[in-house]
């Protein structure tokens, strides 16, 4: 670059870096060492003191881990030439654009498995009309399709009612609580066990009708039964009776005696 263009770039500098510049040029001429009249020197100087050591690693690791995220495609190919340029990256075109189909977003990669790209234009082409289209995908889209869809896979799912858990307050205050499970049985339909502590106590009602279990009297399927509770069986009544036998002449002598008591009634009447 001719002395004259390095001129114009040190006349640019401005604020720090062009008291940084002046200062490097007294050093050059106290040293007398020959001024810097070169782009190439200029440009060693300042990279020197403004970049970091290691510059070149963070640019080329940020080339390799960059990725579209929530960047549009248009910002995410910008920063994709930016990155390229300040690499320096001697690739051919197929390598280039397979390096940035990597870093889109993987439902815009889906979208061109098909489809034969051989540079990065041609990829990022096709990426704008992908990007298009899923954005007219999700604004034709209804809301209440998704709510619906929410519905409909919550009422597939069957709701397990086997086991509940209640609460009882003791002391009106609800300081002490005591938790009962109640368990439904397949073997016993119908009858509820409740656990309190190491006890568990039938709470099903209970039919003194038919005697069934999961109703009362009043709700009872079973029609035309009379209402009846059968006493149990004495341990005399499960003996075998006897026959019994009758005197005729004691019973006949009863009968005479009953008979002159009511005719003696008769006359003091």
């Amino acid at each position: 670059m001719p002395r004259a263009k390095v001129l114009g770039l040190k006349a640019k500098l401005k604020g720090a870096a062009r008291l940084w510049w002046h200062n490097i040029e007294n050093q050059v001429h106290r040293t007398g060492q020959s001024p810097i009249d070169t782009w190439n020197e200029m440009k060693l100087k300042m990279k020197e003191h403004f970049l970091p050591t290691d510059y070149e690693q963070l640019m080329y690791t940020k080339l390799f881990s960059l990725k579209q995220g929530t960047k549009s495609v248009e910002e995410y190919t910008e920063e994709f030439h930016e990155l390229s340029i300040r690499n320096q990256v001697r690739e051919s075109d197929a390598q280039l654009a397979a390096r940035y189909k990597a870093g889109l977003r993987m439902e815009i990669q889906l979208e061109m498995i098909v489809a034969h790209t051989y540079t990065v234009d041609d990829v990022y082409q096709l990426a704008l009309k992908i990007e298009e289209d899923l954005k007219f995908r999700v604004s034709r889209r209804p809301s209440s399709q998704i709510g619906s869809t929410f519905s409909n896979r919550t009422a597939s799912k069957p709701l397990s009612t086997s086991n509940f858990r209640t609460s009882n307050h003791v002391n009106g205050e609800g300081n002490t609580q005591q938790t009962s499970n109640v368990t439904h049985k397949n073997g016993n339909k119908g009858k509820t066990s409740m656990s309190i502590g190491d006890r568990k106590v039938d709470v099903t009602p209970l039919c003194f009708k038919c005697g069934g279990h999961g109703h009362y009297v009043v709700v009872c399927p079973i029609k035309g039964l009379p209402f009846c509770v059968e006493e149990p069986e004495s341990e005399l009544e499960s003996y075998p009776k006897e026959e019994e036998t009758y005197n005729e002449d004691e019973v006949s002598e009863e009968c005479d005696y009953y008979d002159g008591m009511m005719e003696g009634h008769s006359l003091v009447v």
